[in-house]
């Protein structure tokens, strides 16, 4: 099992802290050891999370960021960065253990920013392996709806999870969507630079049980085969979520191809939806509108969709086996993705498992 299956991804009492070096561009920083939080009040009878040891976590602090006052018991740390409406807050926390699954803690994240439920293979979408200094963790991007009480802008997450045999940590920010995009480059240089106590070996949080684990890039471990179209090259390292991903390349464009098994029946019409929505289409409402056409996978009945997009071409592929939901998606830009269409299908069709695979 690759390390990139194990995930978990928490939502549970996110915080902020740094550094108010900001005429230094590159400063390390550790919490002093006076340095507590400060209990805010709150109905709420959820206890704050256990103190930790004030050089438990270390990090590399951005040029232009700051350290503000921590407020939150909730919180370890609090970060800034930018003037104005250009300002994001970002919050560093942890809870001891693994802290949950990623699918539920994933869900939690989506509603913070005004999306429904995640489904499908659209979990290894918004992830990315991360590794800081020691420690190997996972950060989430999601663009959501605009805030009620806001502009008509959608919100933007980046979040990161580190999980070490005690505790995971979590560094999180939410701002309208171009401005996180302006400050993603640091946020992402701050992730890389943490560096946490105790954190014998790089780890990846773990699933929790709640998702299916993906598996080695051959697919040996499932049984799963498969026929690779010319120019098709496997990544040596799957996509998140993915048991194998390859990588068509034409002059500048690629696109992605994904395998992603998930434990458990999903939804054709949701999964659908958000292809389209990731496509830049308008969602169909139904499935006469959103036509799903048949093709067969591994000698049974799947349904496949060709989405052809403003933002990108999607092709994808859902086929229930046993317990599970396998999907099969391209997704990059159009001219690449159409050209690829035949193949794309080809490969579907060669897909078997060996006579024993676990289902």
């Amino acid at each position: 099992m690759t390390t990139r299956s194990r995930i978990a991804m928490t939502l549970v009492g996110l915080a902020c802290c740094g550094c108010d070096e900001s005429e230094e561009p590159v400063r390390s920083y550790r919490v002093p050891k006076e340095s507590r939080p400060v209990a805010e009040s709150s109905s709420s009878d959820v206890p704050p999370p256990p103190p930790v040891a004030a050089a438990a976590i270390e990090w590399d602090l951005p040029d232009g960021w700051r350290r503000e006052e921590n407020t939150s018991a909730f919180r370890f740390a609090t970060l800034s960065a930018g003037e104005g409406d250009q300002r994001i807050e970002v919050s560093i926390s942890q809870l001891s253990g693994q802290a949950g699954g990623a699918m539920a803690n994933i869900n939690r994240w989506r509603g913070q920013i005004g999306l429904g439920p995640a489904g499908g293979d659209d979990m290894h979408d918004a992830l990315e392996e991360i590794t800081g200094r020691g420690v190997r963790g996972l950060l989430v991007d999601m663009v959501g709806t605009p805030a009620e009480d806001g502009p008509d802008v959608p919100r933007r997450m980046l979040a990161a999870m580190y999980a070490t045999t005690e505790r995971t940590w979590f560094i999180k920010t939410v701002a309208p969507d171009p401005v996180i995009a302006s400050h993603r480059e640091a946020f992402l240089a701050l992730c890389s630079s943490i560096r946490i106590a105790g954190a014998a070996a790089p780890s990846a949080p773990s699933t929790g049980g709640r998702m299916h684990a993906a598996r080695e890039p051959d697919g040996a471990s499932s049984g799963l085969k498969w026929d690779l179209p010319d120019g098709w090259q496997q990544d040596a390292r799957p996509a998140t979520m993915a048991m194998a991903s390859f990588t068509i390349a034409e002059g500048d464009q690629k696109a992605a191809v994904t395998i992603t098994p998930l434990g458990a029946k999903m939804p054709l019409l949701g999964n659908i939806e958000r292809w389209r929505v990731q496509a830049g289409l308008k969602p169909a409402g139904s499935l006469e509108a959103a036509a799903p056409t048949k093709i067969e996978v591994a000698g049974q009945e799947a349904y496949y969709v060709d989405l052809p997009g403003p933002k990108q071409h999607i092709l994808g592929v859902m086929a229930e086996r046993g317990s599970r939901t396998w999907f099969y998606k391209v997704t990059g830009p159009d001219p690449l993705v159409a050209k690829q269409k035949g193949a794309f299908e080809a490969f579907v069709r060669s897909i078997r498992f060996d006579e024993n695979a676990d289902e």
